[in-house]
């Protein structure tokens, strides 16, 4: 399936998918798109992939959609990988994943992306909420003022066996969580984050900027390198990292 230059406004779904529901499908391609003000009452406030191979977005505007349980935007279930481009995630809101929810994901890869101003108001992951293997957040992306009622407020992170973690060269500033006010990254094995800056993240409990809970005493490494971190505020402990 590929959709190029299109526009989805004020749709709504009784279940899944307020725009579009793609199943059982080996590419799903989205160019030059808006997809502006779509809701579902259960997952995927725009759209809602289950068991598809590759899914890519480019160039694509999303903009205050709305699931009611799971994805603001996007919820993906046993997908193996979604690749998104040069795209924007605004003012979305659901339970988890403001914006993005995966489950039982082989690999995200962002590159340039702006996430702002979406919410989990309920749990975790107020940008996104990532359940999987390996996640690629790299090259000037953009998580400005995201809330999550408890975890990662602009990404949490759960990271299955031999996961892997790498947040490169991207910028995240104003997101607020009880825990994990920037970043809460949950893995089993290699995290890296380098040049990354770290501005003004705000924790009601502990981690400003970042919480890292680590799953295994076997994990291979934890790197940081060339990072920044500037007005971070955690009320109870680790105003930069818990």
């Amino acid at each position: 399936i590929e959709i190029i230059e299109s526009s989805f406004i004020q749709n709504r779904a009784a279940q899944s998918g307020g725009a579009m529901s793609i199943t059982d499908v080996e590419y799903f391609r989205i160019f030059d798109s808006y997809l502006l003000n779509n809701s579902a009452a259960n997952y995927g406030g725009a759209i809602s992939l289950y068991n598809t191979l590759y899914s890519l977005f480019h160039r694509c505007n999303f903009k205050s959609n709305n699931a009611d349980l799971k994805g603001g935007t996007i919820y993906s279930h046993t997908t193996r990988c979604i690749y998104s481009t040069d795209s924007k995630f605004l003012n979305s809101k659901s339970g988890s994943g403001g914006a993005i929810y995966t489950a039982n994901l082989h690999s995200l890869n962002m590159t340039n992306n702006v996430f702002s101003n979406n919410i989990a108001n309920s749990q975790k992951g107020g940008a996104i909420f990532f359940e999987g293997s390996r996640i690629y957040m790299n090259h000037k992306c953009i998580l400005f003022k995201n809330y999550a009622k408890s975890l990662g407020g602009a990404i949490y992170m759960n990271g299955k066996d031999k996961s892997y973690a790498m947040i490169h060269q991207i910028h995240v500033e104003g997101n607020r969580a009880s825990d994990g006010g920037g970043l809460y990254i949950s893995f089993s094995n290699n995290v890296s984050i380098a040049n990354v800056f770290f501005i003004s993240n705000f924790a009601y409990n502990i981690g400003g900027a970042i919480t890292l809970f680590i799953t295994s005493i076997q994990i291979t490494s934890v790197y940081f390198g060339h990072c920044h971190f500037a007005g971070n505020t955690a009320k109870k402990s680790g105003t930069t990292m818990s």
